[in-house]
């Protein structure tokens, strides 16, 4: 996976990889959890290509696979259903609106509230008490 990482990351650095800043301030590519990737990128038929390149540089070199029944395309409410048909045609990923939860943590896509997290703490609390 740090192969995977410095490809993403030469990517990046040569302006093929267009990242999005968060907050104005933190400019996110990739992250890598256990055995699972989230890759972020613009949606554009360009940056759709150039990630399809990374990963099969990546899979020819270290001899894995990317499941792509189990991978799953999320993309911002403002990509039009045009393009984000295309994008999912050309990374034969399906889209979904949800990534659902990761160890029991949702995985947001939204603001934050109290209510993100109230279902969690709950839980806890209940196994604490007891």
């Amino acid at each position: 996976m740090e192969r995977m990482s410095q490809a993403i990351h030469q990517a990046f650095g040569d302006g093929r990889w267009k990242a999005p800043t968060f907050w104005n301030a933190v400019t996110v590519s990739h992250l890598f959890f256990e055995d699972d990737l989230v890759l972020f990128a613009e949606a554009s038929n360009e940056q759709v290509t150039m990630m399809n390149d990374v990963l099969n540089e990546f899979c020819a070199c270290s001899g894995h696979k990317i499941s792509k029944q189990k991978s799953q395309l999320l993309l911002s409410l403002n990509v039009s259903e045009n393009l984000a048909s295309r994008i999912s045609g050309v990374m034969g990923i399906s889209i979904t609106k949800d990534l659902g939860r990761y160890f029991g943590v949702p995985i947001i896509h939204r603001r934050v509230t109290k209510g993100t997290y109230e279902k969690m703490l709950s839980k806890v609390a209940s196994r604490v008490k007891g």
